[in-house]
């Protein structure tokens, strides 16, 4: 069974759930809308469906790039066969968390947060010493490990709806930074191959700040209940990032992309990358929702 060509690598597997996650998690979700009683959940349906949302579905679409990539980042074998079969078993176990009556519910939440704990494990390859530039997908991962269970931890230890929110929208934070650091690879390197005579430009002095301010606004969002002092820090991390990321994407040649719809699509979603810091930093002030 192993050998059949879905097991063959990660995106396979986990694009493919991403997919059908969505169908049934939205279509749920809308019948939950309209106050028809279909499969209960444990605890508030906004609380199942915010996690779904970032732990369900976006931790797949995740799990199906990292290990499909990453194996050629770090030139070693990642994931695939038995093992992407396990990863994919515990995060499909996960699924059914909030709808099974104690203690299966408890145990369904345990193999959830084992499975990203085994796809840390799985990715122990990019901590290469030789290989600095894959730590920080590696960082980012453990970092959206502990949002998980501080989740969990909120809602089943001490009750607090707030805290729960207030974890997942760390967790949603984490996949945005995943995607920048994503798009700083592969867009760059797409609009390199395809726009003849208008290459990108990639600044090594940017760089070398992206990063730093997206842990600061990460850290200091984290720690946002614990006073003032942090909602300042936070805002001023969301506006640097924000002003960063777009001299990233202004750097990157964007408006010769115009000609090439596929590329285009995909300055434009970086585009919105920046547009949400930018945002985000209005928010912790209280300025905007």
């Amino acid at each position: 069974m192993f050998r059949l060509p879905i097991f063959a690598t990660a995106f396979r597997l986990f694009f493919f759930a991403c997919s059908a996650h969505a169908l049934f998690v939205i279509t749920l979700w809308i019948l939950k809308l309209r106050g028809l009683s279909v499969a209960e959940t444990s605890v508030s349906p906004t609380y199942w469906h915010t996690y779904e949302m970032v732990f369900g579905f976006s931790r797949a679409a995740i799990f199906g790039f990292l290990f499909t990539a990453g194996q050629h980042w770090s030139g070693k074998f990642l994931l695939g066969g038995s093992s992407l079969v396990m990863l994919f078993s515990l995060w499909l176990a996960g699924r059914f968390a909030f709808f099974l009556p104690l203690p299966w519910s408890y145990a369904a939440f345990a193999l959830d947060i084992i499975c990203t704990g085994f796809a840390l494990y799985r990715l122990r390859p990019l901590m290469n010493p030789e290989q600095k530039h894959n730590h920080n997908v590696f960082y980012l991962t453990v970092m959206f490990f502990l949002s998980q269970v501080m989740a969990l931890t909120a809602l089943h230890a001490y009750s607090n709806g707030e805290l729960f929110l207030h974890s997942l929208r760390l967790a949603l934070l984490i996949v945005v930074l995943f995607v920048a650091v994503i798009a700083g690879r592969i867009l760059p390197f797409f609009a390199s191959v395809v726009m003849q005579g208008e290459k990108p430009r990639i600044l090594p002095a940017l760089e070398r700040l992206v990063w730093p301010a997206a842990i600061l606004a990460l850290l200091s969002y984290a720690l946002l209940p614990a006073g003032k002092f942090f909602i300042y820090l936070a805002a001023v991390a969301f506006a640097a990032s924000a002003a960063l990321h777009g001299l990233r994407w202004y750097f990157w040649r964007p408006f010769s992309s115009f000609r090439i719809p596929i590329l285009a699509i995909l300055y434009a979603g970086y585009l919105w990358l920046v547009a949400g810091f930018a945002m985000q930093a209005f928010a912790v002030l209280g300025l905007m929702p």
